[in-house]
Parts: C-alpha cells; structure tokens; sequence
C-alpha cells in the first residue's frame, strides 16, 4: 500500500454536467417529475402511486434538506383523511 506524502491534496472533483430543475433533481428523471407533480397544484402520496406505481418519500425529504419548503394541507373526504403535499422552490437571493 502507497502511502500519502504529508501536505499533498485531493485533485478538485469535477463538476457534473447533468441538467437538473429548480429543486435539484436531474431532468427527465422520475423524482423530478414527481418534484414537479408537487411543486403544482400540490399531490397525495395516492396521486403520486397512481401516476408512477410507487410512492416517492424521499423526494419530499430531499427537497427539505436542499432549503425547500414542503408543506401539507389535511384534506377531509367523508370519514378519511389525506395529507396533499406542496413543494416550493427556496428564494435565491
């Protein structure tokens, strides 16, 4: 095993050249079209597993630890509840 001289550094790393949205998700892909479903008219977690076949828990979780706001409105339909989530983008200052 080689070992590292004392003062040397890391090479800088590169930085990617993916696309990504205003919550940092790469374009195109299925986070960010659920990121987006979201950001709109805001969804429930039954919205989002009927239009991708699976729910996205750590889209919301993602966005909230990048600076996001997510928020959720209870919504009463006869005896059952639903929690509808919205995501907005952080202001940039």
């Amino acid at each position: 095993m080689a070992s590292k001289e004392k003062g040397a550094e890391a090479a800088p790393k590169a930085k990617s050249k993916r696309k990504t949205d205003k919550f940092g998700f790469q374009v195109g892909s299925k986070s960010a079209q659920v990121a987006a479903q979201y950001a709109g008219k805001g969804a429930t977690q039954a919205e989002v597993k009927k239009k991708f076949g699976r729910t996205f828990h750590n889209v919301l979780s993602i966005a909230k630890t990048r600076g996001h706001a997510v928020s959720t409105k209870v919504e009463k339909n006869g005896n059952r509840t639903r929690k509808r989530y919205f995501l907005k983008p952080k202001k940039v200052a």
